[in-house]
């Protein structure tokens, strides 16, 4: 296993994470919310599948290229599902802004209440994107750890988007420099759509509605069924 993990009351866990985001340094250990005792049991054992080392994954997701990849995606759901409509995918600009995301990972599953204790993971990385490579994180039915390191590194560069939480199945990232105007929030809303389909099901009534939370927003959430 490449990474250490350390306990933490639920109600603090967000202070530890900042302290130990603002030592970290290429090479250094990275922090990152995993979730409770069960996300814990489900990443290590998620972990286990994985055959390739985190070097050999970082290797292959240099032959991605993010935009690419995008289209791609697109091709292949359109030709699956014909029906597929865009325009309605799409959908209006809301006339209300759209709740932006907050690190919940560590909150109970009505976000009222933290949990009493979660895990803070630490692992030695050169860059923040190189996370998934290291966890072997992947889905079944979605991206897989070189595809999560590609997309992740092209997000970097554009938007300064981090990781902070990778539990079972589930992203938050940190984004330092969101979309300030609709038409670049509508071009990001239509990759994470890609990227992430499943998060439509419990959060977003359209791909509008979410460029609308990303509008200005400093963090993403991912969740995969």
């Amino acid at each position: 296993m490449y990474f250490e993990y350390l306990a933490v009351p639920g109600s603090e866990v967000l202070e530890v994470l900042r302290r130990h985001r603002a030592g970290f340094s290429p090479g250094g250990a990275y922090p990152f919310l995993i979730g409770d005792e069960s996300d814990l049991n489900d990443l290590r054992q998620a972990f286990q599948w994985e055959e390739r080392t985190p070097e050999e994954i970082i290797r292959a997701s240099w032959a991605i290229d993010a935009r690419e990849w995008f289209a791609r995606v697109r091709e292949e759901n359109l030709a699956c599902d014909p029906e597929l409509d865009e325009a309605e995918l799409e959908g209006q600009w809301p006339e209300e802004p759209c709740e932006k995301h907050f690190i919940s990972h560590h909150l109970q599953s009505d976000r009222r209440k933290h949990k009493p204790r979660v895990y803070l993971g630490l692992v030695k990385l050169e860059c923040p994107w190189q996370l998934p490579a290291w966890l072997g994180f992947g889905c079944p039915e979605g991206p897989q750890p070189e595809e999560h390191c590609a997309l992740f590194r092209y997000w970097e560069e554009l938007y300064g988007a981090e990781l902070v939480t990778v539990g079972f199945q589930v992203l938050e990232a940190r984004v330092a420099r969101p979309p300030q105007d609709r038409q670049t929030a509508l071009a990001l809303a239509w990759e994470l759509y890609w990227y992430c389909g499943d998060i439509f099901a419990i959060n977003w009534a359209t791909v509008s509605h979410l460029a609308s939370s990303l509008l200005g927003g400093e963090y993403w959430y991912f969740w995969w069924d």
